[in-house]
């Protein structure tokens, strides 16, 4: 008993040291702080800067949000990059790369900036939304300045996919925890001294400014301050470019794929549907955040293992085995306290309406949850232009569905259409990726990967509790022979 007592130890001190469950622990802490932390502050902000204000700075955040597609996948092809070449221990190699992201996001910076300068009066000014006349003047100047803090998080991002490359997540989420808790209680103190929304956005940029000093800094001590001189090399932009042309055409799929469900809901319901339906998609997406950052790991790491030619089947089956465990646990966990939980925090009413939505999200996130590793594996793999198809193929396939079942089913037909579709093409994703990247090709894989998921949705929608537990209990035996065994079997 001792001796196992003590395995037991040494196993879980191995586990807590890795570097994979830190950079894990670490991705998984900041999108869950922040979010917690802006929960707590939203009514101050609207409380103080009042509604039409808040509304104001939501409608400005969604247009900047637009500036996002800009980026061109320079994100992803710095980590693709770096992590092939630390593999082949070149440093010139890595010096080269982060210039070339660098140098092209300093002209998306100045891009981005002379783009809204330039269209912010006609923004506000035109018929597209209905700013109030006393509003106008302020939200030229908020959109101006907001356009300047987001562009400066485009660069960030690069420092940030440094990091990545370098499998330190700690030190990514660290100073994104940091910069973005003192952005937010900057902008708490000065909204409870009566400071205007312009000069919380200004405050913004200030933390931006200095968390891309230290950034600077950090990657200064690795790689020389000669990384920061602007470079263009053409052989090392094409070589960028070969990767973040297809990551591009997906951030740009990605951007219009978040937006576009709710523009559907909004031409075929109305506003006050769409805020039901919003809640029940911040529900899956904050769900979906976790286990996405949770995992991003794998990136590089799997990057890196490629290019030195090791075995990277079994991490895929461990990985998806943990993932898919710990989202059923926490879904069904969340099934059972759902009432008393979306009750305390909509209140009663507002539950009532947003509870239809909320339930269907949670199906269409027991399906989504399957796609965070093999997602991972492709781009890592190279393949992001078959990632990119397949995202493609999905969103249009989810605008087609979700106008036809609403036609048929009424307002739950909307989440239906992109439950049905996700059903549908996930089973061809990991076929793909069983045969291109993990060369253990089983036709029946995707439908087999489908099964537990099934058993989940069925455990949420059904009344009763025996049954409940019924489909909850086949959920994991199917887990059991869908990956478990995979995972010996690999071992």
């Amino acid at each position: 008993m001792l001796n196992k007592l003590n395995k037991y130890n040494e196993q879980k001190n191995k586990i807590l040291k890795s570097p994979n469950f830190k950079n894990a622990y670490w991705s998984i802490a900041d999108v869950v702080i922040y979010p917690a932390m802006y929960l707590l502050a939203t009514p101050i902000f609207l409380k103080h800067l009042g509604a039409e204000l808040y509304g104001l700075w939501m409608l400005i955040n969604s247009l900047i949000a637009g500036i996002g597609v800009l980026n061109g996948g320079l994100s992803d092809a710095t980590i693709k990059f770096i992590s092939k070449y630390r593999a082949l221990e070149d440093k010139e190699g890595i010096v080269r790369i982060f210039r070339a992201t660098y140098s092209i996001t300093l002209v998306v910076f100045v891009l981005a900036v002379l783009l809204v300068m330039l269209t912010s009066k006609w923004l506000v000014y035109s018929d597209l939304f209905k700013i109030t006349p006393r509003l106008q003047a302020e939200a030229i100047v908020a959109l101006q300045i907001a356009t300047v803090a987001f562009s400066l998080r485009l660069l960030e991002q690069i420092f940030f996919a440094y990091f990545k490359a370098f499998e330190r997540f700690d030190i990514y989420s660290k100073i994104s925890i940091l910069a973005k808790a003192i952005m937010l209680m900057a902008g708490v103190a000065l909204v409870l001294s009566g400071y205007s929304l312009s000069t919380i956005l200004w405050s913004n940029v200030a933390v931006s400014l200095l968390s891309i000093i230290v950034e600077g800094a950090l990657v200064a001590r690795k790689l020389g301050l000669r990384t920061f001189i602007p470079d263009f090399d053409k052989a090392t932009v094409k070589e960028v470019f070969t990767f973040s042309s297809w990551a591009w055409v997906q951030t740009i799929i990605g951007v219009f794929s978040a937006q576009l469900d709710r523009y559907i809901v909004a031409a075929a319901v109305n506003m006050e549907t769409l805020a039901y339906y919003s809640i029940g998609l911040l529900v899956a997406t904050q769900i979906h955040n976790v286990f996405a950052a949770g995992a991003g790991f794998i990136f590089p790491l799997i990057t890196k293992r490629i290019e030195q030619k090791q075995e990277i089947k079994p991490i895929y089956y461990r990985m998806q085995l943990l993932v898919i465990t710990l989202g059923i646990i926490g879904i069904a966990a969340l099934v059972f306290i759902q009432d008393y939980v979306f009750t305390l925090w909509l209140g009663e009413e507002d539950y009532s309406l947003a509870q239809n939505f909320i339930t269907l999200f949670l199906c269409f996130e027991v399906l989504l949850i399957t796609s965070v590793i093999p997602y991972y594996y492709l781009i890592a793999s190279g393949h992001i232009r078959l990632n990119t198809l397949i995202m493609g193929l999905n969103t249009a396939a989810t605008a087609l569905a979700m106008v036809i079942l609403f036609k048929i089913m009424g307002e739950s037909g909307l989440v239906w259409g992109k439950v049905i579709v996700i059903a549908l093409t996930s089973p061809l994703l990991y076929n793909i990726l069983h045969r291109r990247v993990l060369h253990d090709f089983d036709k029946l894989a995707g439908l087999k990967l489908l099964l537990p998921s099934i058993a989940i949705i069925t455990f949420i929608l059904v009344p009763s509790i025996p049954l409940k537990l019924l489909a909850l209990g086949l959920s994991f035996i199917l887990l059991y022979f869908v990956l478990f065994k995979k995972l010996q079997a690999a071992a």
